[in-house]
């Protein structure tokens, strides 16, 4: 009889383990979504387009993703801007590029957006974005200055303080030299290190007024 050959090494190899993604949080109808595009190439998009978005970038499905962010970009408006700037949409390219398109939509209608709640309730890095680029569009720095105000008054216990109030008013957010003088002196806000500055800035301007009636 013939001799049975020698075992394969390769089948004591074990078998590989198969990848797992975890998708909490999803709703059964984005992942009806996102199954149904995996089988016909096709999405329906919606008014759940960026939770359609944040599944999408979950398990890097590109299509979906790409997708996603056009539909949402074509929709850019003052009253839709900031939902898309509040939201953490991940590091892919083309999602930090939806970002970006939104964040110069709030600067293009910030005397809009300022008055609302979504603005009122952003957190002070997304308010230091917004407001400290030159490409913020406002008749004046008063404008900026009153919105920074309305956003701390909205939550005061948090946002009323030195180290908060440092950020806005050195120069990052709110540029005080260029506040009018009625700004300055009626500040709310203000801490005392703080009203110093305003303080300042009256009299920087008090100065420069007399220096040109010379």
């Amino acid at each position: 009889a013939a001799a049975a050959p020698p075992p394969d090494d390769d089948d004591d190899e074990p078998a590989p383990v198969p990848t797992y993604t975890e998708m909490t949080g999803m709703s059964a109808s984005v992942l009806e979504t996102l199954v149904e595009a995996a089988y016909t190439g096709e999405v329906k998009i919606g008014s759940d387009a960026l939770e359609l978005l944040a599944a999408a970038d979950a398990v890097d499905f590109d299509a979906v993703r790409n997708a996603c962010c056009g539909f949402i970009e074509s929709k850019l408006d003052w009253n839709s801007c900031l939902d898309v700037v509040s939201e953490p949409l991940g590091v892919h390219a083309r999602c930090q590029e939806l970002q970006e398109s939104a964040v110069k939509c709030a600067q293009k209608y910030f005397r809009r957006i300022a008055v609302t709640t979504a603005f009122q309730e952003l957190p002070l890095e997304t308010v230091l974005r917004l407001t400290s680029s030159d490409d913020v569009r406002v008749r004046s720095e008063d404008t900026v200055f009153a919105a920074v105000e309305r956003w701390v008054e909205h939550a005061p216990a948090t946002r009323k303080t030195p180290a908060v109030l440092f950020q806005l008013l050195s120069g990052a957010s709110v540029r005080l030299p260029l506040l009018s003088a009625q700004s300055c002196t009626h500040s709310t806000t203000s801490s005392p290190s703080c009203r110093r500055k305003l303080s300042g800035c009256v009299q920087c301007r008090v100065s420069r007024a007399s220096s040109l009636l010379d």
